[in-house]
């Protein structure tokens, strides 16, 4: 995946209150030699404000076609 990207959320993330399903948008992302991450933002669509940025692995998200 790459910036940019919209993602699907595959969990829910209690302490972020983001649901399994929700969409963001990988902002930035983390590599190190033994793993990588991705900061992503979630917008509420209806408001266009910022739900949360939170840092996710990639097995949590799912790029959207």
């Amino acid at each position: 995946m790459k910036e940019y990207d919209v993602v699907v959320l595959n969990e829910d993330i209690n302490e972020s209150g983001l649901k399994k399903g929700m969409r963001g948008t990988i902002i930035e992302i983390f590599n190190t030699p033994s793993e990588e991450a991705y900061e992503v933002e979630f917008i509420d669509e209806s408001s266009g404000k910022t739900i949360a940025i939170t840092t996710l692995k990639p097995e949590q998200v799912t790029k959207c076609e």
